[in-house]
């Protein structure tokens, strides 16, 4: 039995002339196909300073983070979740 979660969290908000967005989102697998398993992390932030209605400042920043391992496609559909055995190590 394989396992996939999801997690994703947003807030945004202003504060006179300053607006914010921020994300995050983890996502984990234990992959469906034999060493295909994954895990990845993201964090954004983004902050806007209104200077005039015609102009702003924006700032941003990303975290990405991930972890995958390399799928290799099943050996047939007579043996799901084996690959050849030169793909094991």
């Amino acid at each position: 039995m394989t396992t996939r979660s999801d997690l994703s969290f947003s807030h945004s908000n202003s504060m006179g002339r300053l607006g914010y967005y921020s994300n995050f989102t983890r996502r984990n697998s234990e992959g469906w196909r034999q060493s295909s398993a994954m895990e990845n992390l993201t964090a954004f932030t983004k902050l806007v300073y209104d200077y005039t209605p015609e102009r702003n400042l924006t700032l941003s920043n990303i975290y990405l983070n991930g972890e995958n391992e390399y799928p290799h496609a099943w050996e047939s559909s007579a043996a799901p979740l084996h690959v050849r055995d030169i793909y094991t190590n």
